[in-house]
């Protein structure tokens, strides 16, 4: 759903009407995502339990001068996400994966 939110915002789609009305508008420029996006918020249960984060995420990123963040450069989004995935990537390589230990019999 950040992903959806995010695109949302770069293609100047205000979330301030509600999520739903942004996953129907993203719709219109990028159906995948707009469509995973829209599935989402028609699960009443999602949005109950999501509500809070969701409602924070929207506020913070209607605030966000995309024009600004990103210079110019209209896929700007995707270099985000691609950013975010090699600095999780890398951060669970630098950590050692835990270990269980067999109970011997």
């Amino acid at each position: 759903m950040t992903f959806g939110l995010l695109i949302a915002r770069a293609r100047g789609i205000s979330l301030a009407s509600g999520i739903d009305q942004a996953a129907t508008a993203l719709r219109k420029s990028n159906s995948l995502i707009g469509t995973a996006l829209r599935l989402l918020t028609d699960d009443d249960t999602i949005m109950k339990a999501l509500e809070t984060s969701l409602g924070t995420m929207a506020r913070v990123f209607e605030e966000v001068d995309w024009g600004k963040l990103s210079k110019g450069e209209a896929d700007a989004w995707l270099y985000f996400y691609e950013h975010f995935l090699e600095s999780t990537t890398t951060g669970c390589a630098r950590r050692p994966a835990p270990t269980t230990r067999r109970r011997r019999s």
